[in-house]
């Protein structure tokens, strides 16, 4: 039987490794860190009579994105990840067309990750779970072929706000937090 995740919920603990799923697919394992980002704008507050320096600051934006680095390239992660992808009944054959002018936010997908237990697999409990209802993949590296390298690919998923449930993201328990499940 596996090990539960080292910590008490998906923020804890001081080793951990994740798994991703997007739009309820598995994308496969990482090969480097997973890192979650928020951006923050900032704007400062200065008055003459107080100096030159920023007498408050004030946030005016925030946004997060999600950094993976995927090592498991096949059909289906790239029909999930880039929009121009379309594969065939078989999965083996795909197509790469022109996708443009078309909103991210509206063609947000939920966003799962995942907190791996000892034996490599996603944790069920929803504690090691942090949930993004609307994120939008965006592909941030090419495609390499070679003798020596280990095949990979950089996604950055950007997490938009939901405006319905109020969040970014979540983890543990939707109806513990006032959240739809």
């Amino acid at each position: 039987m596996a090990n539960a995740p080292i910590g008490a919920n998906f923020w804890a603990g001081p080793l951990g490794v994740v798994n991703i799923e997007y739009d309820n697919v598995d994308l496969g394992k990482t090969t480097a860190d997973t890192e979650l980002n928020p951006t923050f704008d900032i704007k400062d507050i200065v008055y003459q009579q107080d100096g030159t320096q920023y007498y408050n600051k004030i946030p005016t934006g925030a946004s997060w994105i999600l950094f993976c680095t995927f090592g498991e390239i096949d059909t289906e992660l790239l029909e999930k990840v880039l929009d121009e992808v379309t594969v065939s009944a078989e999965g083996n054959s795909l197509k790469v067309g022109k996708s443009l002018y078309f909103s991210w936010r509206e063609n947000a997908k939920q966003l799962e990750v995942i907190r791996v237990e000892s034996d490599g697999q996603s944790s069920s409990d929803p504690l090691y779970r942090m949930i993004a209802p609307l994120a939008y993949p965006e592909v941030a590296s090419g495609f390499v072929w070679g003798a020596d390298t280990q095949r990979n690919i950089q996604v950055n998923f950007h997490i938009f706000y939901d405006e319905t449930e109020e969040v970014f993201f979540y983890n543990g328990y939707a109806s513990s937090l006032g959240l739809t499940p």
